[in-house]
């Protein structure tokens, strides 16, 4: 999951999924050009591996010695088997890349569809936050926020319900937010 931001908080700004969007693409094609050189790699090792084989196996007295093939392929194998984990490692990590990057990149997609100012610190509210936003709105707008009255006495959930209808929900991992 997102180091940046998760689907408890309160808030989520728009830059900061972008940021980790950015940041595990750039994460992922690293790891695939690894895998690449890793695979690349291994494919020259098991053609040596092949070569020392069929040199073994078609091994005639006389020629150069046997010993030499076998030594060669006995150098491989470690080279080969630590290449294999590495490759194995590898694509796990990158498995788990695109595992984390699949919801978010969702959605930054659908949030991103709901809001004109998405690369400009767009703000999601969180669902369970939405009351509280909608007093901190109320407050900032009336631009009294120390009277005590009409707020405590105002129904928060009708009017953050009310206000809920210039925003759009957009869900992330079970969790709904709110976006303008």
């Amino acid at each position: 999951m997102s180091n940046i931001f998760s689907s408890s908080d309160d808030t989520i700004n728009s830059v900061d999924i972008i940021t980790e969007v950015e940041s595990l693409e750039s994460d992922i094609e690293d790891k695939e050009s690894e895998i690449d050189s890793l695979q690349e790699d291994l494919n020259d090792r098991n053609l040596e591996a092949d070569f020392f084989e069929k040199e073994i196996a078609d091994y005639e007295p006389g020629s150069c010695p046997l010993e030499k093939f076998v030594n060669s392929l006995q150098e491989l194998q470690p080279v080969i088997a630590t290449l294999e984990a590495q490759l194995q490692d590898a694509n796990k990590v990158l498995v788990e890349l695109q595992e984390t990057l699949a919801p978010i990149k969702e959605f930054a997609d659908k949030a991103e569809s709901y809001s004109g100012d998405w690369n400009h610190n767009a703000v999601l509210i969180n669902e369970d936050y939405f009351d509280t936003y909608a007093r901190k709105v109320a407050v900032f707008e009336a631009a009294d926020s120390t009277a005590a009255w009409p707020g405590n006495h105002i129904d928060w959930t009708a009017a953050a319900d009310e206000l809920k209808s210039d925003y759009s929900a957009v869900e992330f991992e079970g969790e709904t937010f709110w976006i303008q």
